[in-house]
């Protein structure tokens, strides 16, 4: 059919005042035919929540399934020969004329099949190019996120606390960005000036490794902070659950996260 996007109606996104739409909820479950008005909505959901936590309460955990941790992959191959498309894809070059992967939510596209390009890979095709099927296309580090500087100039901290961890076999340095204690109101962030004027900033989550130091000169393309990805292990549908109850007892986290992204 050759059909690239569909545009889909959700609950999360209804703007109904109050309850949801009949059009954004979709089909009654147990009959396969249009809802009803007034018919409750959040039923599996609700079940879905209860289910395992009851299991949570009698302290036993199901690990296993289908819900297993990814193999650990470093690049993408193409998988059938084709033509290369690109999509939301931004690069720069680096000091070393390598082009490095800046966008978020990058694509390669060869068809049918799709591959997600991280922030810091490093791309081995072009745009339009004809490649072969195992030919390598992108190459990346699975281990770690890196914050690339779109632009070149002298580095400034604001709100960056820092601790210093000394390795002794090694006798390397690493400087981590720590949340302080006596205050929580702080935006960790590095300003990149350029002729006294700011040309980039950068927010920096805690527990990121510092590649720069305040004052640096950095260049366009240079990774200035990275973020280790921590081992994902065996994934359980109870993982989620303290943050969903959080959401009833309207409770401000300490930590925050996105349960998912809408």
């Amino acid at each position: 059919l050759e059909i690239r996007e569909v545009k889909i109606r959700t609950p999360l996104t209804c703007k109904l005042e109050k309850g949801v739409c009949k059009k954004c909820y979709g089909v009654d479950l147990s009959n396969h035919k249009e809802i009803l008005k007034g018919e409750a909505v959040g039923v599996v959901a609700a079940q879905s929540i209860g289910e395992p936590g009851t299991q949570l309460t009698m302290r036993t955990f199901h690990t296993g399934g289908v819900a297993t941790a990814a193999e650990v992959q470093s690049n993408y191959k193409a998988e059938v020969a084709g033509k290369v498309k690109l999509k939301d894809i931004k690069t720069l070059e680096n000091d070393k004329g390598v082009e490095v992967v800046v966008s978020q939510t990058g694509r390669i596209i060869i068809g049918k099949h799709r591959y997600e390009v991280p922030s810091g890979s490093i791309l081995k095709v072009k745009d339009g190019e004809s490649v072969e099927r195992d030919q390598l296309l992108v190459e990346f580090d699975p281990y770690q996120i890196p914050i690339i500087t779109s632009e070149a100039g002298k580095v400034e901290f604001r709100d960056i606390y820092v601790r210093e961890n000394i390795d002794v076999k090694y006798g390397v340095t690493e400087r981590i960005a720590i949340k302080p204690v006596e205050s929580s109101d702080v935006n960790p962030r590095i300003i990149i000036y350029s002729k006294n004027k700011k040309v980039a900033e950068y927010s920096v989550p805690y527990g990121a490794y510092l590649m720069v130091k305040e004052g640096d000169t950095v260049k366009k393309g240079q990774i200035i902070t990275k973020i280790l990805k921590t081992g994902e292990g065996n994934k359980d549908i109870t993982g989620g659950l303290p943050r969903v109850q959080e959401l009833f007892e309207a409770r401000n986290p300490k930590g925050k996260a996105t349960l998912t992204e809408v």
